[in-house]
């Protein structure tokens, strides 16, 4: 690779503008197996967003780079949101990674030099996920470094990018979320094996819940059937009360993410539209963290 010169700030501004800012972007949004026609359903129903293909697991879309700030505050359903960067044949270690280094990570990282890798494969001729990470690593930081970056692999970083191989294609995304999305950030009270927000929130919607009444739960636990149930009713944004993965980003719009939260949050109603929900249990502590998680 020839040498390049060393990424400035306004050098980088230009290229988010150039190649990322307007770009129509692929996405795909894991979920638990079976909740696919729900997600499906949510995803169509954001401005922008073009449904592609549901797999085993998740769903495929496409439309503006800012969908990852609608997507995170808004589906209820999804395990996380993961923005595809690219997807090419390798079937040696030196191919993957001359195929890495002439990746624009910068538009990915910017300045940041730490970054982690997940790294899953099946039924390809490179199987070994350390090798696989280590040559797109190394590759990323061939990239960089002639760049003035010098990244690190580094577990707890908040830019993570998930590489996947499959029959010998490798798909590199990067994850946009951070915490499973399930993580609504309004339980502060748990019990054992409680029901995960995202599985709640698609039984809500399988069984057509908004006919109904009176919602019920006997066996509330910590009440996340419940109060998934409220929040939908009132139209409470799922990703209201927490943090996100996209905040690093160097394309990061901090104003536009502010103004799109508020302007979700101020559509919120206070009430439940005359439907009545009822939780109980037969656990003293479970009706505790209830009344905890509901405050």
């Amino acid at each position: 690779m020839t040498d390049s010169p060393r990424l400035t700030e306004s050098g980088l501004k230009r290229r988010l503008k150039r190649h990322l800012m307007k770009a129509e972007c692929s996405f795909i949004a894991p979920c638990t197996p079976g909740m696919e026609p729900f997600l499906q359903t949510e995803i169509s129903a954001l401005s922008g967003a073009v449904v592609g293909d549901t797999v085993h697991g998740g769903v495929e879309f496409r439309g503006p780079l800012e969908l990852i700030y609608h997507t995170n505050l808004q589906l209820r359903t999804a395990n996380r949101v993961l923005m595809r960067i690219a997807s090419f044949t390798a079937c040696s270690y030196p191919e993957l990674y001359n195929k890495s280094k002439r990746l624009p990570w910068e538009r990915y990282t910017g300045f940041s030099t730490r970054i982690c890798f997940e790294v899953t494969a099946k039924r390809s001729r490179l199987h070994h996920t350390d090798n696989i990470g280590k040559a797109v690593f190394d590759g990323a930081a061939e990239y960089l470094g002639t760049r003035g970056i010098i990244p690190v692999r580094d577990k707890t970083a908040p830019l993570c990018f998930y590489i996947r191989f499959s029959d010998d294609t490798c798909t590199i995304s990067i994850d946009t979320t951070g915490e499973l999305l399930y993580k609504r950030g309004y339980k502060e009270s748990a019990v054992t094996a409680p029901l995960r927000e995202t599985i709640a929130s698609a039984l809500l919607m399988a069984c057509d819940f908004r006919r109904f009444p009176i919602i019920a739960d006997p066996f509330c636990g910590s009440g996340t059937f419940i109060i998934e149930a409220a929040r939908q009713l009132c139209g409470i944004p799922a990703g209201a009360g927490r943090e996100f993965a996209f905040t690093s980003w160097p394309s990061h719009r901090h104003s536009l993410w502010e103004r799109l939260k508020q302007q979700a949050v101020k559509r919120a109603r206070p009430e439940t539209g005359g439907i009545t929900l009822v939780a109980s249990d037969c656990s003293a502590c479970a009706v505790d963290a209830a009344k905890q998680n509901a405050l």
